[in-house]
């Protein structure tokens, strides 16, 4: 019944529900060797302790804390009678279990003297939890002699006055009365507390998930007991009470809302196949900048960067486009904050999309001159008669596509890199990206005749269209606001298809 109970205070906390759903972090991956732990310390099983921290800190170094107090909480055990095989096996596991806290110790203290100085970049993690005691928990202490107002004053905030309360009752309160389950979670729960990063108190937040299998386990195993040597026995209402409560902290937490959605990696927006074969295309000693979400892949990288603004040299970046869809066809999405950052990108004349997957594009960077920005997009023919849009491009007709609208221009130099067209069949009025926003119109260059397909169905035999840059004004003021042609239901005199930028599968 006890491990059923376990079973279910896990799969039910709020916590594991929202995490297990939105991030693989090293705190998560832990859970497993965790579990063991605290299931080694109700069993005082020196052997299991040992090899579940070794589990434990392979996955993070910053646990360290709470194995070497779960170690020496086995090794500290008084030991059970019988013969002397059984006392010597007792001595043994609480050598191993010593061995935990050595190890413990010595992993947590070759991170904080030899490989955080050497690999601590410029503002990481500790600044962002610990900035105002110094970029450091030990700081904490230091200002509790300081300028213990402040201190006072950050713990006596909403969150951390009731975050104890608020976090154990998906489990009935009852680890509360399990101390040996709170003391092995109390460095998390004081970090947590001392964190002045603002998620680091929230129930769904993955900074408490490493706790919870203390928490478990000290309420289905420890509280019990405590509630024994006080004489008070109710197993059973124990159990209803700690089913009856993760059941309403499931609830609660919007678990089985409709409105909460399907969780993206049961459902995911783009196809994984499609993700790796657009990173296959890197070299494998290739340098390369990535959003967030796809560093994982390619961790085993000699080089690899976290996306900053895309202001480095790296020989490819995988830019996350996620913003265009949310701004389809709206001028909002000229003067989003992402949108200025991949255009700077693409102008460059050492940069090209090689693939996209989803809304991600891989740029490849090259020798500039080395390639045609335009491959794929020129026209050898287009009708003679044209309507100037600006100074550095002209319209020169348009047709149907299966996409919608394709447009023949013909260049006169480069334009501004936030150059767009504002499209309209006489309907609601479209705002679009030039050559889908891979290629920029800095591109172009005097005699370039190419075309942009633009997902807009003409209703009528004719279409109006003007250019607008970012700042929602024409580029000069005596630029045309719009302009009038005809669309062609033929298929435009090209002896090039058009081929979007990509070599992989791509969903919309």
């Amino acid at each position: 019944a006890g491990a059923y109970a376990a079973a279910l205070g896990y799969a039910l906390h709020p916590n594991l529900g929202r995490v297990l759903a939105y991030e693989a972090h090293p705190g998560t991956i832990a859970l497993l060797p965790l579990a063991w732990l605290a299931l080694a310390v109700e069993r005082r099983d020196g052997r299991a302790a040992l090899f579940a921290t070794l589990g434990v800190l392979a996955c993070r170094e910053d646990f360290a804390p709470m194995t070497a107090i779960a170690c020496a909480l086995v090794a500290a055990s008084p030991a059970t009678g019988g013969d002397d095989v059984a006392r010597a096996a007792g001595a043994r596991g609480r050598r191993l279990a010593l061995a935990g806290v050595a190890a413990s110790v010595l992993w947590l203290a070759f991170f904080l003297l030899v490989l955080l100085p050497r690999h601590r970049p410029a503002v990481g993690s500790l600044d962002l939890h610990f900035g105002p005691w110094g970029g450091s928990p030990f700081g904490f202490v230091r200002s509790l002699g300081t300028d213990p107002a402040a201190v006072l004053s950050h713990l006596a905030a909403p969150a951390r006055r009731t975050y104890l309360l608020v976090i154990t009752a998906p489990l009935a309160l009852l680890p509360l009365l399990a101390p040996r389950a709170l003391l092995c979670a109390s460095p998390i729960l004081a970090i947590n507390l001392i964190s002045c990063f603002p998620t680091t108190t929230r129930i769904d937040s993955h900074y408490l998930t490493p706790a919870l299998p203390f928490f478990v386990a000290g309420a289905v195993v420890e509280a019990p007991r405590t509630l024994a040597a006080l004489r008070l026995h109710a197993p059973r209402a124990l159990g209803i009470g700690l089913l009856l409560a993760t059941s309403a902290g499931y609830l609660v937490a919007g678990e089985l809302s409709p409105g909460r959605g399907v969780p993206g990696y049961l459902r995911p927006a783009t196809a994984p196949s499609a993700i790796h074969a657009l990173l296959a295309r890197i070299p494998a000693d290739a340098s390369v900048e990535a959003p967030d979400a796809l560093l994982p892949h390619l961790a085993e990288r000699r080089t690899i960067h976290r996306r900053d603004g895309y202001a480095g040299d790296d020989d490819f970046v995988v830019l996350d486009l996620f913003h265009r869809p949310r701004f389809v066809h709206d001028e909002t999405l000229l003067r989003t904050a992402e949108e200025p950052v991949v255009r700077a990108l693409l102008a460059r004349p050492d940069r090209r999309v090689v693939a996209t997957a989803g809304p991600y594009a891989l740029v490849e960077r090259r020798a500039a001159g080395s390639f045609d920005p335009l491959a794929g997009l020129r026209l050898d023919d287009a009708p003679a008669v044209g309507q100037r849009l600006t100074s550095c491009l002209t319209l020169r007709g348009a047709t149907r596509s299966e996409r919608g609208l394709v447009l023949a221009l013909e260049a006169h130099g480069p334009c501004p890199s936030d150059l767009a067209v504002r499209l309209s069949d006489g309907g609601r009025m479209h705002t679009d990206l030039l050559f889908d926003g891979l290629v920029s119109p800095a591109s172009l260059r005097a005699g370039d005749l190419v075309r942009s397909e633009h997902a807009l169905v003409p209703a009528a035999g004719r279409v109006e269209g003007g250019v607008l840059r970012a700042s929602g004004a024409r580029p000069d003021p005596n630029d045309p606001p719009f302009v009038e042609v005809g669309v062609d239901s033929a298929s435009p005199p090209a002896a090039q298809t058009f081929v979007r930028p990509s070599a992989v599968p791509s969903t919309p």
